[in-house]
């Protein structure tokens, strides 16, 4: 996997400053690794070519693969209690 350019919606950014640093550091540290080797525990979403959840426990990257652009879009987060 060719590594990808990553984008943050708005929102997503919001979600992340949202949390302590320290876990913002590490869900962050996370979506890099895994837009640079592809590394991570991600999960399709049912129906979808393009989204995908990434899963930093405690914490969910909703996340839209555009392989043949190269982008990596971090749509959303939330902490899964």
């Amino acid at each position: 996997m060719a590594e990808l350019e990553i984008l943050w919606t708005p929102a997503a950014i919001w979600a992340l400053r949202s949390f302590h640093w320290r876990e913002g550091e590490i869900i962050d540290a996370a979506v890099q690794r895994f837009a640079r080797t592809g590394e991570g525990r991600v999960v399709r979403i049912e129906g979808s070519s393009i989204r995908l959840r990434l899963y930093v426990p405690p914490y969910v990257v909703r996340l839209n693969l555009d392989q043949d652009a190269g982008v990596l879009l971090v749509a959303w987060l939330w902490r899964q209690d």
